[in-house]
């Protein structure tokens, strides 16, 4: 697994030699997909989309996608807690600017943190490795964290597992990106904000309302 590299033909060759493993050693292979995701993506390891590719191949699209939303969410959740528990004199350093600013949309949206946190995950505005080391020190509870990585990924997780499921056709990865799941995923993130927009429309009539 530690030799994937996001090339298809690296990803072509691995299927094969895990198909062939699979039929009579199926728990030790799903294993070491399901823990070898995890520490990916728990330490912001290059490689996710190999392995959600793979998870499409070996496993099926029905057992696949809910496999590859479980571990990626998983994963997410450590690398949570590590930054929460050991890590926030070293993400300050690397991210203070960055930080700053999402501690300040945290605080600004924290009415509507569920939606905040789902656009977030929709849109690429954010990476997602930030957004999982900068949650816990901006005061994200995990509740929220949790399911908004679960349902915010599961479009980008079934896109790449569905692809994974047809990998004898891909020639590069850039043909596992569809315009119409983007362009979807785009549309959902907007229509999380919604609410904030209301919200804030809301308040600014009744501040208004008082001045006059």
């Amino acid at each position: 697994m530690a030799t994937l590299s996001l090339s298809v033909d690296h990803v072509k060759a691995a299927r094969e030699v895990l198909l062939r493993y699979y039929a009579s050693h199926t728990v030790h292979v799903t294993a070491g997909w399901f823990l070898s995701y995890i520490a990916i993506q728990t330490f912001a390891v290059p490689g996710s989309v190999a392995l959600s590719l793979l998870g499409g191949a070996i496993f099926g699209l029905p057992v696949g996608f809910p496999l590859v939303a479980l571990t990626s969410t998983t994963g997410a959740t450590i690398s949570y807690f590590l930054a929460g528990a050991l890590g926030e004199p070293l993400i300050r350093a690397l991210y203070q600017s960055r930080l700053e600013r999402f501690q300040t949309d945290v605080a600004r949206h924290r009415d509507h943190l569920w939606n905040y946190l789902l656009f977030l995950r929709l849109t690429p505005l954010v990476p997602n490795t930030l957004i999982n080391v900068a949650s816990p020190i901006a005061g994200v509870p995990v509740r929220p964290f949790f399911f908004s990585t679960l349902l915010g990924q599961s479009l980008a997780n079934f896109v790449v597992v569905n692809a994974g499921c047809r990998l004898g056709e891909l020639k590069s990865l850039t043909d596992v990106a569809d315009p119409r799941f983007i362009i979807t995923g785009m549309l959902i993130g907007v229509a999380a904000l919604i609410p904030i927009y209301l919200k804030d429309k809301k308040g600014k009539l009744v501040k208004e309302g008082k001045e006059e």
